[in-house]
């Protein structure tokens, strides 16, 4: 009985991710434990992504990388993220490594030790056992580099997506095109209604939601 009700619980969820998925031109998964789907027509050689999390696998921005030629800042400021940067060999050029996290502001944040011995992601503070980092607002980090447009951010960031997606959209000088999140809201920290109030400011912002996986969402802004 257990089974079946697992069973259709997940046939109910995939259901759900495909009536909220739209079908569009070159919308695309790309990576492989760590795939994010998107449209990857919005991105090429010219381009510039950002992406926060790292944890152990980076196959999403090299093969982001391979397709469109595109530019990365990968941030993470954890001892997993770090490692896994270390051990990788002949990096592409086109991957730039910032050991920091995103945040609301620059400066440093206490972080949470990993929960999960698999994935050993680093989260916001959930409890007194706690590290700090530093970690940089998307909207400094854009001030330093002079960046105005950005054809895709990648949020994996454990937490902190609520606050990093409030920075952005009250930033009118930064034009982003494309947003992946995943939302924490299984934290028992954090409310679903963090989640929906997140998704209801894309959406005033102009973004529309163009695919989902579970708690993965891409958005892109409406032309």
């Amino acid at each position: 009985m257990k089974n079946f009700v697992r069973l259709l619980k997940n046939k109910i969820k995939k259901l759900r991710d495909r009536l909220e998925s739209k079908s569009i031109p070159n919308k695309k998964s790309v990576g492989s434990d760590s795939y994010w789907t998107l449209n990857t027509s919005l991105i090429n050689e010219n381009s510039i992504v950002l992406s926060g999390g790292v944890g152990n696998d980076i196959s999403f921005e090299l093969d982001l990388i391979k397709l469109t030629g595109c530019k990365i800042y990968l941030f993470d400021p954890s001892p997993t993220g770090i490692k896994t940067i270390e051990k990788l060999k002949n990096l592409p050029q086109e991957l730039v490594f910032v050991p920091k996290g995103l945040g609301r502001y620059s400066g440093k944040e206490m972080f949470s030790f990993p929960e999960n011995n698999l994935e050993w992601s680093f989260t916001i503070q959930r409890e007194n056992n706690s590290i700090e980092f530093p970690i940089v607002s998307i909207t400094d980090f854009c001030k330093q580099k002079r960046i105005s447009n950005i054809d895709c951010i990648k949020l994996d960031i454990e937490g902190f997506e609520y606050q990093v997606l409030d920075d952005i959209l009250n930033n009118s000088e930064l034009i982003i095109h494309q947003i992946l999140v995943e939302f924490h809201h299984f934290f028992d920290e954090i409310p679903y209604s963090k989640t929906l109030l997140a998704m209801k400011n894309l959406k005033k912002a102009g973004y529309v939601k163009i695919h989902r996986n579970e708690v993965d969402f891409s958005f892109q802004l409406r032309r």
